[in-house]
């Protein structure tokens, strides 16, 4: 494990029987209830690429349902002063990272250029909304 860089070599990692990378696992800070969970993989999903919009915004968030992560798509920051300002920023930076990289992995690239610059999941989520249903949703 020495031979890991440091981003790896403190994540957890389950190994496989014959030593190969089986699942990927992250980090939320310590102020979750889980600490460690596996990856949401929206994979095997169909990418979107402009149609079925509904389909595909309800299976990524499926996935992000199952991860207890969908709670990160309606939410902004915490804002500053605060309770615990630190952890919960650091707590939502870490689920909004990883809905913000799974909506963005389930786009066809020809989207994935347009909305990869968006450093929250709820804008991204809002304006794929916005794309498709206009002024309605």
């Amino acid at each position: 494990m020495n031979d890991l860089p440091p981003s790896l070599a403190t994540a957890p990692v389950a190994l496989a029987v014959l030593g190969l990378l089986d699942l990927f696992v992250y980090d939320l800070p310590t102020s979750t209830s889980n600490t460690a969970k596996n990856l949401p993989d929206a994979s095997k999903n169909e990418l979107f690429n402009g149609e079925n919009f509904k389909c595909w915004q309800e299976k990524v968030f499926h996935v992000l349902d199952v991860h207890n992560l969908v709670d990160y798509l309606p939410s902004s920051p915490p804002e500053e002063g605060t309770e615990d300002y630190d952890k919960k920023l650091q707590t939502w930076n870490a689920g909004n990272k990883v809905c913000m990289h799974t909506i963005l992995n389930s786009l066809a690239s020809s989207l994935y250029d347009i909305y990869y610059p968006y450093k929250n999941a709820y804008e991204i989520w809002a304006l794929l909304k916005k794309k498709i249903y206009g002024r309605r949703y």
